[in-house]
């Protein structure tokens, strides 16, 4: 991964790419159109598109570097893929269903210079309509916030407590915390080299959160920026409901992998266990009030499929 310092721009921006042709060609123009001030290369990875995302690529973006799998890697396997070819200082992992606003790059990479103890940074997210969307978070996720947030009792307490496990959609002013959100997220190359790159046993979710706690662990420090903003539609690529129900079991497969993985061996066997009895203990519900086919019973089904079917 090291670059000669002398020929290496300030940012490589990554994009991975899976049938979100629309998308990802207003990601490119709001790229080109609001950053300055840096010099950057834009890699796409495409994950073996068939709607035409590259061609219309090649046609309208001939300048950016274009890496086509034959079949789709995954989300962590192909950001690495652009990590190996990337020439920047910084790596900016950012969505295709994303829309940079006023030169929010270029303000985070400033931003990332001026604090060498940075190795991982987030931005401001929003929803379409202009809303905050939930961007970082001051703690990782434990089975203790798990049970409050399940059973109702998180929401009764206060404020303060509240955003102590959840953290709000959006912090006012620049801090630190413990992981930010992936859809953007601003690396420092030389953290990467310590650290390592993305995890690819997380196909898709999770990648992020797993990054970030190992960042951590090597002592490097993760920042929300909130006077960068970008547009994040979410679940660009997510289209008929079968997808809707393989996205429900991977998120729950990738969350196991990370307890499992940074997590003592109990930890995770409980984690699991009030998984199922939780999730088991609704479809019954659900089934009982004669709701079975409804999307809320299949995507409880789907996360159950992820509960038994992960390998202890």
């Amino acid at each position: 991964m090291k670059r000669n310092a002398k020929n290496m721009l300030d940012l490589s921006i990554i994009i991975v790419n899976w049938n979100t042709k629309n998308l990802i060609m207003s990601c490119l123009y709001s790229i080109y159109q609001t950053t300055n001030s840096i010099g950057f290369e834009i890699i796409v990875i495409d994950n073996a598109s068939t709607d035409g995302s590259i061609s219309a690529i090649e046609k309208k973006f001939s300048h950016v570097i274009l890496v086509k799998n034959n079949e789709n890697k995954g989300f962590a396997a192909a950001n690495n893929q652009g990590i190996k070819q990337a020439q920047g200082e910084f790596i900016l992992l950012l969505n295709s269903d994303t829309i940079v606003l006023d030169n929010a790059i270029g303000k985070s990479v400033k931003f990332l210079k001026s604090r060498p103890e940075i190795g991982a940074l987030g931005c401001k997210l929003l929803y379409p309509d202009g809303s905050p969307q939930p961007s970082a978070n001051p703690r990782f996720g434990s089975l203790g916030g798990a049970l409050l947030a399940k059973t109702g009792i998180l929401h009764l307490l206060p404020r303060a407590s509240r955003e102590a496990y959840k953290g709000p959609a959006s912090y006012a002013n620049a801090r630190e915390v413990a992981m930010v959100k992936g859809a953007f997220l601003l690396l420092r190359r030389k953290a990467l080299d310590k650290v390592g790159t993305l995890d690819e046993r997380f196909f898709m979710y999770a990648e992020e959160t797993d990054l970030c706690f190992r960042l951590r662990g090597a002592g490097w420090k993760i920042y929300f920026y909130p006077d960068a903003e970008v547009i994040h539609h979410g679940g660009g690529s997510i289209q008929s409901f079968e997808q809707k129900m393989k996205i429900q079991r991977q998120r729950t497969v990738s969350r196991l992998l990370f307890i499992k993985k940074h997590h003592k061996r109990m930890y995770y066997i409980l984690y699991r266990y009030l998984g199922v009895l939780y999730n088991a203990s609704m479809l019954l519900g659900l089934l009982i009030s004669g709701k079975k086919n409804n999307e809320r019973t299949k995507v409880i089904q789907a996360k159950l499929r992820a509960f038994f079917t992960m390998e202890v």
